[in-house]
């Protein structure tokens, strides 16, 4: 009798080889209807995917509330609002820099042309912020280990993370809410 035959399979990542970068938010206070929060935009010309990796979420309110996040990949970008630049972190040193960039709304878009392609949502229960009974815990959406389990922008999209449906406007008050929002993403040659 002869040894049974065993085929292995070599696996190699090659996540660590690619550009990665984020966008971490504090204290963002949600404004009296921006329907969006941050956005990442990946523009028509940069020759790149954008593959997301991570997305963390957490805050607190005056009062202890829940308060529902969403996570949309957009076919185009928003116009009209005013937005805020936000930094964008290389987190591989020795890389090139982003190809993309990053905001936060202060008032909302007046026009949404794209298509919102929702990829996930929740609700988060969020502390009061001067006496809080409990801790704020981190919400956090992964996404896989491989390219294809992770939400991609092609160029020209845009992704966001939302306080409202796509259908809806964010009936929140203004600064109802304080949120720490942090988006990762790695970026791949079309």
């Amino acid at each position: 009798m002869g040894k049974p035959q065993t085929t292995f399979e070599q696996a190699c990542s090659l996540e660590g080889s690619k550009d990665t970068f984020s966008v971490m938010i504090p204290d963002y206070p949600i404004y009296a209807n921006p329907r969006d929060m941050l956005a990442i935009y990946n523009p028509a010309t940069s020759g790149k995917y954008v593959r997301f990796s991570q997305i963390r979420i957490n805050g607190d309110s005056p009062a202890a509330t829940v308060a529902d996040v969403y996570f949309y990949l957009v076919t185009s970008t928003n116009t009209g609002g005013s937005t805020s630049s936000q930094t964008i972190n290389q987190l591989n040193p020795g890389g090139v820099a982003s190809v993309c960039s990053a905001f936060t709304y202060t008032t909302a878009a007046t026009t949404n042309t794209g298509t919102y392609h929702l990829i996930r949502g929740g609700h988060f229960a969020l502390p009061n912020a001067t006496t809080p009974t409990f801790a704020a815990p981190d919400g956090v959406w992964q996404f896989g280990d491989r390219a294809a389990t992770m939400p991609m922008l092609a160029p020209g999209q845009l992704a966001v993370l939302s306080g409202s449906p796509a259908t809806g406007t964010n009936t929140a008050t203004a600064s109802q809410y304080s949120w720490y929002l942090t988006m990762d993403w790695t970026e791949d040659t079309v």
